[in-house]
């Protein structure tokens, strides 16, 4: 050690000075010496991975360095193994950052490319791209468990990275985008993609269906902050669609404008905050999914706080969301630990009712367009799942009013069941009975002179709560979403007689996204409003309900099945008409052979009967000596002899859940 430490002061300063130089220099000249070396064991190691891991082979017809740290290549091809090419591209430039390339990362600074070809291709479960979106699973115990994941540090981790990997300077030249998705056909031509002191700007021409659009994108990016301004719009005034929705969904979707910024993003009490702004223009949609006709949105906006903590993410309450005149406070939270759950919550301050009905989109509630109001209206709603416990669901929606006055009622008259009208029955979408629903009708039966059995049998089974809720059933509701929830299918609904009545008096049958809102909507103002008592409401139900292949109302379904008056209906039998509702036209799946009702209807008599006793409408002593049997003696008889014999038990059973 001591002949070290001599060793060591007896070099000179100018010697010292000579070795701080040379090293570096030494390290400089062997980095260029064994710089295409490493760039080539780079490119190598990855595209022998893509093609082990991929299934990919990714090939140039030269790559080298130019100048100090740019790498030319030409001739890129990615082509996955037995599949059709998914890009090309002639001619490539890249300025890379010395450092981390001689660590054996490639990070790029600048990027020029020309004449490129992406060929998009995707027909049934065959596909060109899926390498791009598949990742490698793996099996063994050094698999990394969701359980270990940092929600907030990941999404930092992630959003740096994002920003860490846009080149300082980007040209794209000559691109051409072609995708075929099951036999969806569009096109891109973009002339140029430009980024140069974070200023991003392109055009793009896409062709679908023999029409033409032509797109400007602008963007503004400051890396260094992590902030992004963009915008979207038509070059030449015309309203921009979005590719691929007319041409694969026959969906027409355009807007003038679509803007989206990234502002904020930063830790704060434990959790990680991303914050900005999006909005769109002058939204044109149609699809008969949603609607008959046009949806227009004129304005539509959204300033948002997304989060992320350690085991949940979302979005924060003091986000703003607008719509036309509306503006609505949501708050969405999913978390993954211990248990996965899920929380939405929707507040809509009180606000001005004509504000309200005007901004509610032009095509979505075409049987309102027109209405007038005055007071005011808010909203609330409430939901939260633990999808270990779905039975423990919460579910609130609530629109409160103040002082509202419906004045003016728009494009149908709310108030027409008040009196006579005229009720017309479709099969599918076509008329198949219009009816007069009042005295002029002799099949049209009071109230009042309707069996209490079969009114209080159809109540029980269908809506048990209708002459105390305000036209939804909220208890119901959250039943349905569980049980679906736990079905992983549609197997139960929520719907009430007023959503039964509204939807069949003063709605089309096409089922669509714009009926269901408007069916919610009209019940709502009916009920809230007293448009139409609920003894009047049911009255008319009761009347126009279908029972049977072509028997509609209850005077007709007595006289079909049993020839006599809905007055003089037993216990028995109307149990039998309310399990029926459901499906009428089927009311032949519920008898056997012999013409009796099969074992299985007994537990529905029996829960019926129960709620009656309940109700004093039976008797405790008539429950005991209720037989789930009935006699048909009318027309319906001739159906119980044309039944099939090969429908199973199983899909006969009514999925019934009256408590």
């Amino acid at each position: 050690m001591k002949a070290l430490l001599k060793f060591i002061n007896s070099i000179s300063f100018k010697t010292w000075l000579k070795i701080f130089v040379l090293v570096p220099v030494t390290f400089i000249v062997i980095f260029f010496i064994s710089r295409s070396f490493i760039l080539h064991k780079i490119v190598n190691s990855k595209t022998e991975g893509y093609r082990i891991n991929k299934k990919v082979d990714i090939s140039f017809g030269e790559i080298s360095f130019v100048g100090i740290s740019g790498i030319k290549a030409s001739n890129l091809i990615v082509a996955p193994i037995g599949k059709d090419t998914l890009l090309q591209a002639q001619n490539i430039y890249l300025h890379v950052r010395l450092l981390p390339l001689f660590l054996g990362h490639l990070r790029i600074d600048e990027i020029q490319v020309d004449n490129v070809k992406i060929n998009v291709y995707k027909q049934d479960s065959i596909n060109n791209y899926a390498f791009l979106i598949r990742k490698n699973r793996k099996t063994d115990s050094s698999e990394v468990s969701s359980n270990n994941i940092n929600i907030a540090e990941t999404a930092d981790h992630l959003l740096d990275n994002i920003f860490d990997n846009i080149p300082n300077s980007i040209s794209i030249k000559k691109t051409q985008v072609f995708a075929n998705i099951d036999s969806a056909k569009v096109s891109w031509q973009i002339p140029i993609i430009v980024l140069k002191d974070g200023l991003l700007h392109s055009n793009a021409l896409i062709t679908e269906s023999n029409s033409v659009v032509d797109w400007t994108i602008s963007a503004t990016i400051n890396k260094s902050e992590r902030k992004l301004k963009l915008k979207l719009f038509h070059a030449s005034n015309y309203k921009a669609s979005l590719p691929f929705l007319m041409s694969k969904f026959n969906m027409k979707c355009g807007f003038d404008t679509l803007t989206a910024s990234i502002d904020e993003s930063d830790f704060e009490d434990g959790k990680f905050y991303v914050s900005g702004k999006a909005s769109i223009n002058n939204v044109v949609a149609n699809h008969w999914r949603i609607a008959p006709t046009d949806v227009v949105i004129k304005t539509a906006a959204l300033k948002y706080k997304l989060f992320f903590g350690e085991d949940d993410l979302g979005l924060d309450s003091s986000t703003t969301c607008q719509l036309n005149d509306i503006v609505v406070y949501p708050y969405l939270s999913y978390k993954i630990r211990p248990n996965k759950t899920f929380a939405l919550d929707i507040k809509m301050p009180s606000s001005d009712a004509n504000n309200f009905f005007s901004s509610l989109p032009k095509g979505l509630f075409s049987s309102l367009e027109g209405i007038k109001a005055k007071g005011e209206l808010a909203y609330n709603l409430h939901f939260y799942i633990d999808t270990q416990l779905p039975d423990s669901l919460q579910f609130t929606s609530s629109i409160i009013p103040h002082n509202l006055k419906i004045t003016n009622y728009g494009q149908v008259n709310l108030a027409k069941m008040n009196d006579e009208f005229l009720y017309t029955a479709y099969e599918g979408n076509t008329p198949v009975a219009t009816f007069p629903v009042g005295p002029s009708n002799p099949d049209f039966v009071a109230l009042q002179n309707i069996s209490p059995y079969l009114r209080n049998a159809v109540l029980v089974s269908e809506d048990g709560d209708f002459f105390w809720h305000k036209g939804f059933n909220e208890n119901a509701f959250r039943k349905s979403i569980a049980t679906n929830f736990k079905e992983k299918k549609f197997k139960r609904g929520g719907s009430t007689i007023s959503m039964q009545l509204v939807k069949n008096v003063f709605l089309t049958r096409k089922k669509n996204v714009a009926r269901k809102l408007e069916e919610a909507l009209i019940v709502w103002l009916i009920e809230n409003n007293r448009i139409t008592s609920k003894d009047r409401m049911y009255e008319v139900y009761l009347n126009v309900i279908e029972w049977g292949p072509g028997v509609f109302g209850a005077a007709e379904a007595a006289q079909y099945y049993f020839n006599k008056k809905c007055t003089e209906l037993t216990i028995a039998e109307s149990i039998f008409l309310a399990m029926i509702v459901p499906n009428p036209k089927r009311f032949y799946w519920q008898f056997d052979d012999a013409g009796a009702l099969k074992k299985h209807t007994a537990s529905f008599f029996s829960r019926v009967a129960t709620h009656l006793v309940r109700r004093e409408i039976i008797t405790e002593d008539d429950k005991i000596t209720l037989i789930p049997s009935v006699n048909i003696v009318g027309i319906a008889k001739q159906e119980l002899k044309l039944k099939s014999d090969t429908i199973p038990i199983d899909s006969l059973q009514i999925m019934l859940d009256i408590e």
